[in-house]
């Protein structure tokens, strides 16, 4: 067993995985409060958008699929590099890339709530790893150091971002959707 900063490798892994289970929540209720403070601010431009998706229903779930698409393709590009420093960490990658393509082709397809969710989930859970292992050693560093910074990490977490809020609305709004694609 490895010890670094007090905490044995197992020791690390549980306490990354559970403030992954902490942090979750907080986001997605503030994703869901940024839109109810949006609609009491702006109510008329919120329905103005509300009436402008609901005319054209696949325009939320397409920018869904390709968020989910583009952020699986920059996984999948950095699945090599990974496996260079950690094999398990491009096997990682490559399963993370392949998991957010299919949602992604999922999304142009079905509306699903549990999709939606299961997506918003998926990729809140990789923001959030991408923060920790900034914070904490990841599991099977080889430095015992936290990853640096990357601006690709970022636009990647960004996109993640983008994906997450815009499953909440998916899911928020989802009988308008399942009605009008019908």
């Amino acid at each position: 067993m490895n010890m670094q900063n007090g905490m044995t490798d197992p020791q690390a892994l549980a306490f990354a995985l559970s403030t992954i289970l902490m942090l979750s929540m907080p986001f997605a209720l503030v994703a869901l409060i940024g839109i109810q403070i949006f609609r009491a601010l702006a109510p008329d431009r919120f329905e103005e958008i509300k009436e402008s998706i609901q005319t054209s229903p696949r325009l939320v779930p397409f920018g869904a699929a390709v968020l989910s698409v583009t952020a699986g393709v920059i996984h999948l590009e950095l699945a090599p590099e990974h496996a260079n420093q950690v094999a398990v960490w491009g096997l990682f990658f490559a399963l993370v890339g392949m998991t957010q393509i299919a949602c992604g082709l999922a999304l142009l397809f079905w509306s699903n709530r549990s999709l939606y969710a299961a997506t918003g989930y998926i990729d809140f859970l990789l923001a959030a790893i991408y923060v920790i292992v900034r914070i904490v050693p990841p599991p099977l560093s080889p430095t015992g150091e936290p990853e640096e910074l990357e601006i690709v990490g970022i636009f990647t977490v960004l996109i993640e971002v983008a994906l997450v809020i815009a499953v909440i609305y998916l899911m928020r709004f989802r009988g308008k959707f399942s009605e009008t694609l019908q």
